[in-house]
């Protein structure tokens, strides 16, 4: 089921992110929900789920985006891989694994990003684009982790509860 859940809910997401997320800003900054909930989908489901809401999420996003066609995807993509192999080689417990991961996720996101458009031609020097927009974007990707993250495990604790009793 949960595969199934993940395409609608990445075509979501990827919505939201358009339509929402460069009106909020946080310290400076705009988060990238996508990169947050899938990146809470890896560790709190499975990284095969993760994958799929990455693919349609980053369809999507590629859709509504001016950036490469298949940059999203592929960026989304290789992040829930790493964020899978962090979620499977930390402690799952440990309560910095979301943040960590985030961390991770935001700089391999963007990083990519940046190669991507160096690739097509684009001007994209790595310094300042680090600076002005990769780096800006991680405190608001910090942020929206501790708000999204718990509310998904205290969801998911609701749901197993519920299948147990």
């Amino acid at each position: 089921m949960g595969a199934y859940l993940a395409i609608p809910a990445g075509i979501l997401g990827a919505v939201l992110q358009s339509a929402l997320m460069p009106h909020l800003r946080i310290l400076g900054g705009t988060p990238n929900l996508v990169l947050v909930v899938l990146i809470t989908w890896v560790l709190l489901v499975r990284t095969q789920d993760g994958i799929v809401f990455a693919l349609s999420a980053g369809v999507a996003l590629d859709t509504i985006s001016s950036a490469p066609f298949g940059l999203a995807m592929v960026a989304l993509t290789i992040v829930a891989l790493l964020a899978g192999l962090v979620g499977a080689n930390l402690f799952r417990a440990a309560w910095y694994l979301p943040y960590v991961s985030v961390t991770v996720g935001t700089l391999v996101y963007g990083l990519l990003g940046i190669m991507a458009l160096q690739a097509v031609g684009r001007l994209a020097p790595v310094g300042l684009s680090m600076r002005h927009a990769v780096l800006p974007e991680l405190v608001p990707n910090l942020v929206l982790m501790a708000i999204v993250y718990e509310l998904a495990h205290a969801l998911a604790r609701f749901r197993r509860r519920g299948e147990i009793g």
